[in-house]
């Protein structure tokens, strides 16, 4: 008796932005009856979440379920979206690849083949092994991360309130945008708070520690020098060239950042260089000081870097593999003209996805792959309100314009990527109930 012919499988593990888009390209690129394939993505979560929009939910003015709303789409609903494109989703946790038998082992018993395979499974917070900070900072990171901060936030406002304690502290590690984001979100929450009289306008503070000399390191001097402006407009106060050596339930400490070869501590701005260390009382701790790869990789027995990133050429199929391909947070990619990382950024991820899906297809016809063509990142930054700061196609620039920039780039990933119903759920957020601090 003839055995049936079985169709070829394309395994994504991971539906965040760089696996969720990978599968859409693809399966827009690939006509998969014609080619006899299926594609199946792997995700333990219940939600795709919106990461860019936590601090929304980490200091919005409604019901948790409608915060909710505003950043995850259940996967429920991309199953049946994603479905009519021949499109399987599991929800399901992946503890291993195979790569000698082309299977992913799941953790309900099962293996599953595939003749090729997509790693985004993304990153995690690193702590950096800073004493104390895993249990006492909350990352921004996870839906119930940002859920996490609101109720502390709440908790703190009411506790004011009937003065139950004297004061409200709230501390920031890491201006890099996650941070800057939450700092001045933070700020207009307080202001709103003020406004509804639960609290004195001189009741609270918000402090952001970076290891660095100026806010957004990483960008052009010229945006540094804009958010810190609006950060001190605000009344954030930045801790500037410092960094936290140990969290503690109700303070943390912080030290000088190491000095760089040849610099001596005059170099330094913070203001307690030659007392070495320094104590702050905080009632929360919102760590946004970085990532690293997912744990997870280290079960799959393909190449990292020394920070447990997936070694990947220029078409982003993993080193010493011809068949396994990695995009986004897990993926260190290198730009050869800066001989550094592709930034941990969304639209990275997006952009890794679209040659990932097509050299796949490019790989079922039999043709040469692409190679990723590195393009210019935007830099879209708000910080509180309708305000924001940009850099777009090179040229920079600040204020209320800078929404409607940054609410286009994001619709446009709804639209494409998203079931419109969910997409009109996530363009109505910023336009309702997370503009309630904004007033």
């Amino acid at each position: 008796m003839e055995t049936a012919k079985l169709r070829r499988r394309i395994v994504i593990l991971g539906a965040g932005f760089g696996g969720l888009s990978t599968a859409v390209r693809l399966a827009e690129r690939v006509d998969l009856d014609s080619c006899d394939c299926e594609i199946v993505v792997i995700d333990k979560s219940t939600h795709h979440l919106y990461r860019p929009w936590l601090y929304e939910v980490a200091t919005g003015d409604a019901p948790e379920a409608q915060l909710k709303t505003g950043v995850a789409t259940p996967y429920e609903d991309l199953k049946t979206h994603l479905g009519a494109s021949d499109v399987r989703v599991e929800y399901q946790e992946v503890i291993g690849v195979d790569r000698a038998a082309k299977e992913v082992r799941l953790a309900d018993g099962r293996s599953l083949a595939y003749d090729h395979l997509v790693v985004a499974v993304g990153a995690i917070p690193d702590f950096y092994g800073i004493e104390g900070l895993e249990l006492h900072g909350v990352p921004m990171y996870t839906l119930r991360d940002a859920l996490v901060v609101n109720r502390k936030l709440r908790d703190l406002i009411e506790k004011k309130r009937r003065n139950e304690i004297p004061f409200v502290r709230v501390l920031i590690g890491g201006a890099g945008p996650t941070g800057v984001e939450f700092a001045c979100e933070v700020a207009h929450f307080m202001r709103t708070q003020v406004k509804k009289k639960m609290i004195g306008a001189g009741e609270y503070s918000i402090e952001l520690v970076e290891a660095s000399p100026r806010p957004l390191p990483a960008f052009h001097p010229e945006m540094s020098a804009w958010a810190r402006a609006r950060l001190e407009k605000l009344g954030v106060k930045l801790i500037l060239d410092a960094c936290i050596k140990g969290a503690h339930k109700d303070h943390v400490v912080l030290a000088p950042r190491p000095l760089k070869q040849g610099e001596t501590e005059d170099a330094l701005v913070c203001d307690f260089k030659k007392e070495n260390q320094k104590e702050v009382t905080t009632d929360v701790l919102v760590w946004c000081g970085g990532f690293r790869a997912n744990p997870v990789v280290d079960a799959f027995g393909l190449a990292v870097d020394a920070r447990g990133k997936i070694d990947v050429d220029d078409t982003l199929k993993v080193s010493g593999s011809e068949d396994v391909w990695a995009v986004g947070d897990c993926a260190a990619l290198i730009d050869p003209k800066t001989k550094r990382p592709v930034p941990q950024l969304a639209q990275a991820a997006i952009h890794q996805a679209s040659v990932v899906a097509e050299n796949i297809a490019r790989a079922l016809e039999g043709k040469e792959p692409v190679r990723y063509p590195f393009p210019r990142m935007h830099a879209v930054v708000p910080m509180g309100g309708a305000w924001g700061i940009a850099e777009v196609f090179g040229f920079r620039f600040k204020g209320v314009l800078v929404w409607p920039v940054r609410l286009a780039a994001d619709v446009r990933y709804f639209v494409k990527t998203l079931p419109w119903s969910s997409a009109w759920k996530l363009i109505r957020a910023p336009l309702t109930f997370f503009r309630r601090n904004n007033l």
